[in-house]
């Protein structure tokens, strides 16, 4: 289930856009995606952590990566 949400987030390696860069550093949100869904974290405390990972996470990397999906699609 992981490539269908992170086809609803818009993730994608590059911007896709005129010139098409390389994000070289946006791996570790794939991850994040990928690792929970194994895990089967319930599906309301994955939704929380994309939309305020940030704040709820605070100094825990696993949870502050969630954010990530807000500048992850074009």
């Amino acid at each position: 289930m992981g490539r269908p949400w992170l086809d609803v987030v818009r993730f994608g390696g590059s911007n896709g856009f005129e010139r098409n860069f390389l994000i070289n550093d946006l791996w570790p949100f794939r991850d994040y995606v990928i690792r929970p869904l194994n895990d089967d974290k319930p599906f309301n405390r994955f939704f929380v952590e994309h939309l305020a990972g940030d704040v709820i996470g605070k100094n825990q990397l696993e949870t502050e990566v969630g954010s990530a999906f807000l500048v992850a699609g074009p």
